[in-house]
């Protein structure tokens, strides 16, 4: 090799290369987006019950008289 010049890697590699990180991330956007409703539904149906029912524990609240004392 003549001195002065670097090595050349070939071009075709590193756009696939590129390409396919860039569809990896996209893929990961794309799964992220798609289950956030999931995870919001979840969050909602399990998470904010079981907060509330700990919150409840400590009054003195039954559904026989809902006047909390």
């Amino acid at each position: 090799m003549p001195s002065g010049q670097a090595a050349a890697r070939p071009r075709g590699k590193s756009s696939a290369g590129r390409r396919a990180r860039t569809r990896l991330r996209s893929d990961r956007r794309f799964f992220v987006l798609a289950a956030l409703p999931a995870f919001v539904v979840v969050f909602l149906v399990t998470i904010v019950p079981l907060a509330a029912a700990f919150g409840l524990s400590f009054t003195s609240y039954t559904s026989a008289n809902p006047v909390a004392s």
